[in-house]
């Protein structure tokens, strides 16, 4: 059944191989996925839907665009099913594709605001936005991925080194012993929020660490109001 909100979904599933397949659809993901899927429902998880308003296919085919263009993304796209993706924590594509969300939400609350103001203005914005060539957005988001490509070049060498160090201050920052959601001791925390916390920096090498230790030892991740939670209890 159609998505009766104007809008659309970013989202992604997950298999039992814990490879990531990952899109967009006007409609319900579980219900229009798993009705033309080869899967069964039960050999699939949802691990993150995000809703944008008032987006178009359009849109979402070029936010998703954006998300395959990312340079880890990218590199790890399955050849044979071009929408799926081995070797990515999930972490990792739940903060972009959250942060894509944040983004578009924004643009949509500043084109609120300024139909508000001046309608006349807000027309003119968005028929200059609907005659801008779809070859030159592509042009300039090649030409910005292949800038981050070489940033993240720099950046996978200094993190692969200070993967130790990622180690060490999980262990002297986590208490394993009382990391479960019925422990008193724990709060629900996203990777994000612990890497900010405890000052890692936030990429794909830093969430594989961090989530190699949390299953090393056991620290389930679970899914509430639409965010990836760990139940952590911090030193």
């Amino acid at each position: 059944m159609a998505n009766s909100r104007k809008g659309g979904f970013i989202y992604f599933f997950t298999n039992r191989e814990n490879e990531i397949k990952f899109g967009e659809t006007i409609n319900d993901p579980i219900k229009s996925y798993k009705q033309s899927s080869r899967y069964t429902p039960h050999s699939l998880n949802l691990e993150g839907q995000y809703f944008f308003k008032n987006a178009t296919k359009k849109d979402l085919k070029k936010i998703e665009s954006e998300i395959r263009n990312d340079p880890i993304i990218k590199e790890r796209i399955m050849p044979n099913r071009r929408d799926w993706v081995r070797g990515v924590p999930v972490d990792y594509l739940d903060q972009i594709v959250s942060e894509k969300s944040r983004e578009w939400q924004t643009i949509q609350n500043q084109l609120c605001s300024l139909r508000e103001y001046n309608a006349s203005l807000y027309e003119a914005v968005i028929n200059c936005w609907k005659a801008i060539d779809d070859e030159i957005f592509l042009s300039n988001q090649t030409s910005i991925n292949s800038e981050s490509s070489e940033n993240f070049a720099s950046d996978h060498v200094k993190t692969v080194c200070n993967r130790n160090k990622i180690l060490s201050i999980l262990k002297n920052s986590v208490n394993i012993k009382y990391c479960s959601k019925k422990s008193k001791h724990s709060s629900p925390i996203t990777m994000t929020e612990l890497c900010e916390m405890l000052g890692l920096e936030k990429c794909m090498n830093t969430y594989k660490t961090v989530s190699n230790f949390f299953k090393k030892n056991e620290i389930q991740r679970r899914r509430s109001n639409g965010r990836n939670l760990y139940d952590l209890a911090l030193v």
